[in-house]
């Protein structure tokens, strides 16, 4: 008999409870309505809570109309996004924010990316998506752990369900994702990395993780970048591909199984300082070399032409002085 006044008790203290729990939602997440620190184009600071809810303009899942045709697709680890015209579509996995919708949420079927219409190139990683905009800035959604954003607010556990802006880029040019970094070439031929750096991925190593943009070591003159799941590479103007990260299964193309910074793949037949030299070394006074997209030509003070099957578009005349002497010019 004495036990019944406690029961009664417990009931309704269990229903309260029970109701604070539904309001609160999952554990480590604020209430459903509760919006992302960093949220807008060009915002930064990332965030572990979700959206807002459904994207703007629809249901989850629900393509917004006159977004124009499809102009570019990429993948990701379990994602995947096309870009139409400066708008962003997504789908697959976004558990971690990788569909930039404002949601924390899987999707099978394409959402909207929010706070984003000026897209010009997508970047996807394992479950980080960047995409570079007009006029050269980068914003990134996703996972933030070892600050795949970018955006100097990655640590352990944090995301963003919404794109933030790469702290201090404003002249990419073209932007490539790992598994867990990025990478963007800059109008001049530099190239920065930020993200995780356990592998030397970044080509700057200094710390195991760069939650925004470092500087690759030595390296100015790129014109075009490829990265993989922990190395990256770059192609040069004089036609030199230069690799950086983890080697283990010959992935940096030089016998090496970790380089901190960049360094030449051996063996490719597209070095052409060597070459320029070889061929060059017999340009004497009153002679001068005129270099094409496809050969080149010597002139002698006689009027007679020699044609050399050289590579071009790296020189463009060399007059000699009386001595043996090798010089670079702009392209034609």
């Amino acid at each position: 008999m004495s036990r019944r006044p406690l029961l009664l008790l417990t009931l309704p203290l269990l229903s309260v409870l029970s109701l604070v729990a539904c309001q609160q939602g999952p554990r480590g997440y604020g209430t459903p309505t509760t919006k992302p620190t960093g949220t807008g184009t060009g915002s930064t600071g990332s965030t572990t809570k979700p959206g807002p809810g459904p994207t703007a303009g629809g249901n989850p899942g629900t393509p917004p109309v006159n977004l124009g045709p499809v102009v570019e697709i990429a993948a990701g680890g379990d994602h995947a996004c096309v870009r139409r015209g400066g708008n962003v579509q997504c789908w697959g996995a976004g558990a971690l924010g990788q569909l930039g919708d404002g949601n924390l949420r899987d999707s099978p079927r394409p959402v909207t990316v929010v706070d984003l219409d000026d897209a010009e190139q997508l970047a996807l990683g394992a479950s980080h998506s960047c995409a570079r905009q007009a006029g050269g800035s980068v914003s990134c959604w996703g996972v933030n752990g070892s600050g795949q954003l970018g955006d100097g607010d990655g640590r352990p556990g944090s995301q963003s369900a919404r794109p933030v802006a790469v702290r201090g880029l404003e002249d990419a040019v073209e932007i490539r994702a790992g598994l867990a970094h990025t990478c963007a070439r800059k109008r001049s031929g530099g190239v920065v990395c930020w993200g995780d750096n356990r592998g030397a991925q970044l080509g700057n190593d200094g710390r195991q993780a760069w939650v925004a943009p470092v500087q690759v070591a030595g390296l100015d003159d790129a014109v075009e970048l490829a990265a993989g799941a922990r190395h990256t590479c770059a192609r040069t103007r004089v036609g030199k591909v230069l690799c950086w990260g983890t080697g283990a299964a010959g992935q940096l193309g030089d016998g090496s199984s970790r380089h901190p910074a960049p360094g030449p793949v051996t063996g490719l037949a597209d070095d052409v300082e060597p070459r320029l030299a070889e061929r060059l070394d017999d340009v004497h006074a009153n002679q001068s070399l005129v270099l094409g997209d496809h050969g080149a030509t010597r002139r002698a003070p006689g009027g007679h032409e020699r044609r050399s099957n050289l590579l071009g578009k790296q020189c463009r005349k060399i007059k000699g002085d009386g001595r043996r002497r090798l010089v670079r010019f702009r392209a034609l």
